[in-house]
């Protein structure tokens, strides 16, 4: 069995989904970036595999990270869990300057916004 053939439509969907996910959310959340990472796009995902999403808005500025999440969760209509990382553009810009999950998902993840 060619497991990449297999997992190409899933990242599809998946992606169609997200791009979905972030134009409902900038109805009410100005996103600057966002951008899918992790085992779902690289091939390494199991059937109980997260998705991984990196969001920048300037809407997070002066928000704790909990009510962050709140502003996000109630469009999460993804079929899977997600595991979200919220930045402000600062915030952003300071973490890629270094080896951090941040700097993985700027080389390594699909740009969605």
């Amino acid at each position: 069995m060619n497991k990449d053939k297999d997992i190409k439509p899933m990242k599809e969907y998946l992606i169609s989904k997200l791009r979905a996910f972030a134009l409902t959310v900038s109805e009410r959340v100005d996103i600057t970036k966002m951008i899918f990472f992790g085992s779902r796009t690289t091939g390494k995902a199991h059937k109980d595999s997260d998705i991984d999403l990196l969001i920048v808005s300037q809407s997070f500025r002066r928000v704790n990270f909990w009510k962050r999440a709140i502003a996000l969760y109630d469009y999460r209509d993804l079929d899977c869990p997600v595991d979200f990382i919220f930045f402000t553009s600062g915030e952003f810009e300071k973490k890629i300057r270094g080896v951090t999950i941040v700097s993985g998902a700027v080389k390594d993840g699909i740009e969605i916004i």
